[in-house]
């Protein structure tokens, strides 16, 4: 099976002592040096022909790979290996030397696929007949790499069809869960071990984040170490804080200002859709009835 490699940003082929100037590759293996996206060997598969092409990162040279890219010459499929980044939105910043790609670039490469790296998760771009896609990490390098990972194959056929299929291949799997003391009930140390252990598995690599009130004190290094070898790996972030769940109620029931604010605060997290959102509101309920407690404050 032919192989085909391309050195990428972080590991460039113009360094003096780069890796790719000490390997032996053994035959069928197509290193690609150049600085500017060219063309590469043309290969023979099954009776269609595949012309290839990639880029090497220089620093001193490199940049935009597909800017003034044409491709050459006939072939039943045109593919380019390539270590950049897709300016998918306009507020991202993408440095000159992340070899920034567009999408309008994409769709008037001519290429049948475009291989590509930076991104470790997924990303499929289809594109004026063009697809470009990054398959990920086969494995989550990272919190936010979280899921199931896979091996893309991708299937090139009739001359510009492009299939893909995704087929799982981690051995770990990275999350990240939020469990909320004032919507989820737990009053007691045993009721949040047992939720936390929901999410167990000698798989998994798990970060729990704990917020809202906590209605009971608890040591989150002792529930830590309590649930740990259940899990791969395990992270306790706790940003609960400690307030009388039944003294809340009653100053939920009561018909003043203290009143009105806890109501429409406790109404606010519990449509927060985002951990920052959750974590701004309950901020402002604790702030909020510190407040209250201020003897030069009427309730």
């Amino acid at each position: 099976m032919p192989v085909v490699l391309v050195p990428g940003t972080h590991d460039a082929y113009s360094y003096r002592r780069s890796v790719y100037r000490r390997l032996r590759l053994p035959e069928g293996v197509h290193l690609l040096t150049d600085p500017r996206l060219a063309p590469g060997p043309r290969l023979t598969i099954q009776d269609e022909t595949v012309q290839l092409y990639g880029i090497a990162f220089d620093p001193a040279v490199s940049a935009r790979p597909l800017g003034e890219f044409t491709r050459s010459g006939v072939a039943d499929y045109h593919v380019a290996v390539l270590h950049g980044a897709l300016q998918d939105n306009p507020a991202w910043k993408i440095r000159a030397s992340d070899l920034p790609i567009e999408r309008s670039e994409i769709a008037a490469s001519g290429l049948t696929y475009l291989a590509l790296g930076h991104y470790h998760n997924f990303v499929e771009v289809r594109e004026g007949g063009s697809v470009a896609v990054y398959p990920g990490t086969l494995e989550g390098r990272k919190f936010g790499e979280d899921g199931a990972r896979y091996l893309l194959v991708a299937t090139l056929s009739g001359g510009d069809d492009v299939s893909l299929e995704r087929k799982p291949w981690n051995t770990r799997t990275l999350s990240q869960v939020s469990i909320d003391f004032t919507s989820a009930e737990i009053h007691e140390e045993r009721r949040l071990l047992d939720r936390i252990t929901a999410f167990a598995g000698d798989r998994e690599i798990v970060r729990v984040r704990l917020e809202g009130a906590a209605d009971f004190a608890f040591e989150p290094e002792r529930v830590d170490a309590s649930v740990r070898e259940r899990f791969f790996h395990l992270e306790i972030d706790d940003r609960t804080f400690l307030m009388d769940k039944a003294l809340l109620g009653q100053f939920q029931d009561e018909a003043t200002i203290r009143g009105a604010f806890v109501r429409r605060t406790l109404d606010r997290l519990a449509k927060a859709k985002t951990p920052q959102e959750k974590e701004t509101v309950t901020l402002a309920l604790r702030l909020g009835l510190a407040e209250f407690q201020n003897p030069h404050h009427a309730v």
